[in-house]
């Protein structure tokens, strides 16, 4: 599953990242897919460009996740027989 997220560096400068989860054996790991750059630069280019970015990476339409490499591609397992 892909998510925007936003992390503090040691000067507090805040940076928002697309990040992927996922499970490698028994573990789940993130790697980090894109770096949007500085939130504040980001909302000063464009406001409301967080929430906008969120929006997009829950609904999957996110021009970044389509052109992923097949096997980096996010995909949903709907399995109910669990």
């Amino acid at each position: 599953m892909a998510y925007i997220t936003v992390r503090k560096n040691r000067e507090g400068k805040s940076y928002v990242y697309l990040v992927e989860g996922y499970r490698q054996g028994d573990k789940v790991r993130s790697r980090i897919l894109k770096s949007y750059g500085q939130l504040e630069k980001l909302e000063i280019a464009e406001p409301g460009a967080l929430e906008r970015l969120k929006k997009e990476a829950k609904a999957g339409t996110l021009p970044e996740l389509q052109a992923l490499p097949p096997q980096l591609q996010v995909t949903y397992d709907l399995d109910t027989n669990l």
